[in-house]
């Protein structure tokens, strides 16, 4: 309190009403900015501790993290991204002081959960002070009214941008210093405080002189408090000079930035419609006309954040399409059920200077070796400083470090129990280092699809006996699927546990004793397998699909001759591993013919792929026409221009899309394929002087077909409609 007493002239009103306040005590502030919660804590004084409820991004501050832990002080998970893991710890919180209420304890929780952005507190659906009162309504409320701090480097008002408290506490520091301690400016701060009984809740406290709460219902009560918290209208910003004499004396405050707001032109009135219906039924009522426009806040409607989670995952699981962020408006749902939003905090800033590297393999396309991981350490030994691979995540790699990353990590993965390994992974430089590293590790790579639900993953895991599945912790915080009878591994723990001295000895053998990479590789036959893939099990429950050495080298070989890659070229890869197109795609082929690829994790959200093809000067696409028409809905003029092949398949592509493309990446051809699991996966493909619309081209390299009656077997005539038939190297030998 001394402390801030140098910067703040703080005057209470009401403090008298504390001496009554006895027992079980929530303290419920207004949050004008990040300095108010020392400022409540040092000057309402109640007769015993008070616990704050603080952000995870405050109390794990490391300026901030001792005095969190001298308060006794309980962390709730930042909700602005969607996680199941922030939902079930955010629930776990509101417990705990149900809990805390319950021993005698009192608490000081901010009811709308997040600092001002406009001068006005906006405590819109917040949830969780009427469910503590709901399950506790004994408690005590404490109310606090701060005004004045609205201007300050604490708040939002001088950026419109959440404040960097570090740099705000230095600067505060700092200054407090200049002013030789005790001559800083004082800006000048008003508490009011008033106790509040709710009468009606059985069981309530009667307090003498309290004010009466109407109603602990949500909407009530959120009401009540936005209506006492802004009695005196909204706050216009302050500025107070940190100095006497130096500085500046007046501040120009920016507008506070408005709602985003998507262009409504580029969603389907029929996903308008089918979001809006879902939102009536989760709110058990009709949407009123005032509310149908994209700037109308999920707040205002009746959704907290939890409750926005839990339409968010709804729409996720009907419309297919993913995004981290929280959404705050109706248009931002619209976006999301349109396949507009973006997953990432992206920005339009070029890709790191390590990407533009160019090849030294004047060669690029040869695949070097008959076994998937001789073929990698071999490339990786002949042109070691030549870009590998790249993620928002990982940075950039060059094929150096991708060999030692998955070197040291087959030494984990080599104590795995069981020959197959479940992977569960998104397109990421860390797929690629795992699908490595098991190769490495003598560990058969079993690419897990969590698409098919929690019921496919088991028969998976039971059908190769898998014990071990290697996934990530935040995917697993996003999808919250367990598999039954198997493991999770998590790389982030397995990072932790490679000492320096491994990482660094390992690196100087990449120098000193290369060819030592290949003396000590596992020596898998050509015809043993090399990956399990997992059909969809649309039909009947997935069906394992082992590919081996000889299947999926032949298969990468004859994509490289369709493509015509060449030292220049660089692939984005976005398709997902446990998809034979996306291992090929994303894994095999750019990794074992020196092509630079970029992932994406998410295929459905098209901005972040339009805006990552931009960033990296992608040449080479890998998708399917759902994905690359989302892509060219989104794209601008010139995100696309450096696309010189886009290959695809899984589905047709419309002429509309064709037409499209040549707008948006006029310098790309569209090859179109056909393929299946079975088969590595492609078995068909048009050709770069031979693009033949509405076809799937001739067979590639390889590869012979028939096409017979589907009864007699027989041969049948060009032009005719029958049952194909394929074989050649990359059929997979069941």
């Amino acid at each position: 309190r001394w402390a801030l007493g140098l910067r703040y002239r703080v005057h209470v009103v009401g403090l008298e009403k504390l001496g009554a306040v006895t027992g079980p005590t929530l303290v419920m502030p207004n949050h004008p900015g990040y300095i108010d919660p020392p400022l409540v804590l040092s000057h309402v004084r109640l007769k015993q501790p008070l616990r704050p409820v603080v952000a995870a991004s405050m109390y794990r501050n490391p300026l901030l993290y001792p005095f969190m832990r001298l308060v006794q002080a309980l962390e709730v998970p930042e909700l602005a991204e969607q996680s199941r893991g922030s939902r079930d710890r955010t629930l776990a919180m509101i417990d705990a002081v149900v809990a805390g209420l319950q021993k005698g304890e009192t608490f000081l929780i901010y009811p709308s959960g997040r600092a001002q952005r406009r001068g006005v507190e906006a405590v819109g659906a917040a949830r969780a002070v009427s469910e503590i009162l709901d399950r506790f309504p004994q408690a005590t409320l404490v109310l606090v009214r701060t005004r004045g701090i609205w201007g300050s480097m604490f708040s939002y008002a001088q950026t419109g941008k959440p404040p960097r408290l570090g740099r705000c506490l230095l600067c505060g520091v700092g200054w407090i210093i200049a002013n030789l301690v005790f001559f800083a400016p004082r800006r000048k701060i008003t508490m009011t405080i008033e106790v509040v009984d709710h009468k009606n809740l059985p069981g309530a406290t009667n307090l003498p002189g309290a004010t009466n709460l109407p109603s602990a219902t949500r909407d009530k009560l959120n009401r009540y408090l936005e209506d006492w918290y802004n009695l005196e209208g909204p706050e216009s910003p302050v500025y107070v000079p940190y100095h006497q004499f130096l500085g500046p004396r007046v501040f120009h405050f920016p507008d506070i930035e408005a709602v985003d707001e998507p262009d409504p032109s580029k969603i389907r009135p029929a996903t308008i419609k089918a979001v809006n219906e879902m939102l009536e039924e989760h709110l058990a009522r009709p949407l009123a006309d005032d509310e149908k426009q994209p700037r109308t806040s999920l707040d205002q409607i009746g959704l907290d954040s939890l409750d926005r989670m839990d339409i968010v995952w709804k729409l996720e699981d009907r419309f297919g399409f993913h995004s981290d962020r929280m959404a705050n408006t109706l248009g931002d749902l619209w976006a999301l059920a349109e396949g507009l939003t973006s997953s990432t905090n992206q920005t339009a800033a070029a890709a790191p200077a390590a990407w533009d590297r160019l090849s030294s393999a004047e060669g690029s396309g040869d695949v070097l070796a008959e076994t998937v991981v001789e073929a990698f350490v071999r490339r990786a030994l002949l042109h070691p400083g030549d870009v590998a691979a790249a993620d928002e995540v990982s940075g950039v790699l060059t094929y150096r470090q991708m060999l030692v990353a998955a070197r040291l990590m087959a030494t984990s993965f080599a104590r795995l129990p069981g020959d197959a390994i479940g992977v569960l992974l998104p397109a990421s430089v860390a797929a690629d280092v795992t699908f490595l590293g098991l190769h490495l590790a003598g560990k058969l790579p079993a690419m897990l699809n969590w698409t098919t639900g929690p019921a496919n993953l088991t028969h998976a895991v039971q059908k190769l006996s898998i014990r071990c599945v290697v996934t990530s912790r935040k995917l697993i915080d996003r999808l919250s699927i367990e598999v039954a009878g198997a493991d999770y591994i998590f790389l982030e723990d397995l990072r932790t546990q490679i000492g320096k001295f491994s990482a660094l000895r390992t690196l100087l053998a990449s120098y000193l004793f290369p060819r030592a990479f290949l003396r000590n590789l596992p020596k898998p036959g050509v015809d043993d397998p090399a990956v399990v893939l997992f059909t969809s099990g649309s039909e009947s429950t997935p069906k394992a699909v082992p590919l081996s050495h000889g299947n999926l080298i032949s298969n990468v070989r004859a994509a490289m001759a369709v493509i015509q890659v060449t030292c220049h070229d660089s692939l984005l890869g976005c398709l997902p591993p446990f998809h034979s197109f996306g291992l090929l795609g994303n894994i095999l082929g750019p990794l074992l013919a020196g092509v630079r690829v970029v992932h994406f994790p998410d295929p459905t959200n098209a901005s972040g792929l339009v805006q990552t093809a931009a960033r990296y000067r992608v040449t080479l696409l890998v998708t399917t026409p759902t994905f690359l028409s989302n892509m060219m809905r989104v794209a601008t003029a010139n995100d696309l221009q450096c696309i010189r092949v886009v290959v695809t398949g899984a589905e047709k592509c419309s002429d509309v899309l064709f037409h499209r493309t040549a707008q948006m990446a006029p310098n790309a051809t569209i090859l179109e394929g056909y393929g299946i699991t079975e088969c590595s996966p492609i078995v068909s493909g048009n050709r770069l002087d031979r693009v033949k619309l509405g076809s799937v081209g001739p067979p590639v390299l390889g590869v012979e077909i028939c096409v017979v009656d589907p009864e007699s077997k027989q041969p049948l005539p060009p032009n005719t409609t029958g049952m194909l038939l394929v074989r050649g190297p990359s059929v997979f030998h069941g």
